[in-house]
């Protein structure tokens, strides 16, 4: 889980830029210059589909690290010579089905 990539915090960001966008828009077609007011409207439909490839790609990595976290846990983690127990954080030298510190149990 070190190296989670948040793809909210551009998301957050890049709103912003569609608000000026979306206001030079309006101003442009009350202008009568609709072709940039298009031009304008396009670059934020682009912006929105890669806030909505973000999301999906955000909520796809959290799935993939909640499930590894599942998978993992009740078991002792090998740090060099000693084990470490999921739950408590202790650590001891002889792995067994039980943490001697807290008492629940690990995979063998």
């Amino acid at each position: 889980m070190k190296h989670k990539l948040n793809m909210l915090e551009p998301a957050i960001k890049i709103f912003r830029v569609i608000f000026v966008f979306s206001v030079f828009s309006v101003i442009l077609y009350v202008c009568r210059y609709r072709e940039l007011a298009i031009l304008f409207l396009g670059i934020i439909l682009f912006l929105l589909l890669i806030i909505i490839i973000g999301v999906a790609i955000e909520l796809k990595q959290d799935n993939y690290l909640v499930n590894r976290h599942y998978q993992l846990r009740n078991e002792a983690k090998r740090l060099g010579k000693c084990y470490e127990c999921e739950y408590c954080g202790a650590r001891f030298v002889e792995k067994s089905s039980f943490c001697p510190i807290c008492g629940k149990t690990l995979k063998t």
